[in-house]
This record gives structure tokens, sequence and C-alpha cells, in this order.
């Protein structure tokens, strides 16, 4: 089987909500699936950047016996800045719950 699991916290962060979904994708990785990791880069590193590393070439060259973890560099996004700091007008305010 093929899957993709999408968390916002990187496997080697020091923390459950990221080395949980690392540790269960390396599980389902070892009964034999295709097991994709898309995540935010560890903070304070970047991507490693080259055709080599461009997933297509990933993908295609990835030993499936362990996750292909991806890693993308978060992206500020101003209305959640506004969330965040509860100067959100009304509507975008709502969504917080």
């Amino acid at each position: 089987m093929r899957l993709v699991f999408v968390n916002h916290a990187h496997p080697d962060v020091p923390h459950v909500s990221g080395m949980r979904t690392g540790y269960f994708a390396k599980e389902m990785a070892r009964f034999g699936h295709q097991v994709v990791l898309l995540t935010c880069t560890v903070p304070g590193s970047r991507p490693p950047v080259g055709a080599a590393n461009s997933v297509a070439g990933r993908l295609a060259g990835h030993n499936w016996a362990e996750p292909l973890v991806i890693a993308i560099p978060p992206v500020r996004h101003r209305a959640l800045e506004l969330i965040r700091r509860r100067r959100a007008r009304e509507p975008i305010a709502y969504l917080r719950g």
C-alpha cells in the first residue's frame, strides 16, 4: 500500500507530536508499505537543494524499507499571525473556535 502522512512536526523534533508520526511511518514501512511523510523542516534548518533532491528524484531512488521524509519550510501567512495575536476581523476570528 502507498501511504502519505502529513504532520506539522518533523520526526527529529524531540516532542511526541513529531515522534509519534515518525515511529508510525517507520512501522508501516517495516510491514512493506511505501510511506511518504510530508512535514516541516527542523527549526533552524533548510531542505537540501538540487536535482538529486527533487521530489521526483527522491521518489525514484528511495529505499522503501524506510519512510521517505519530505521536509518543507513553513510559510508565514498574515492571516495566521493576526489570528494568533487576536487581531483578526470577525469572519476570520470566528474560525478560531
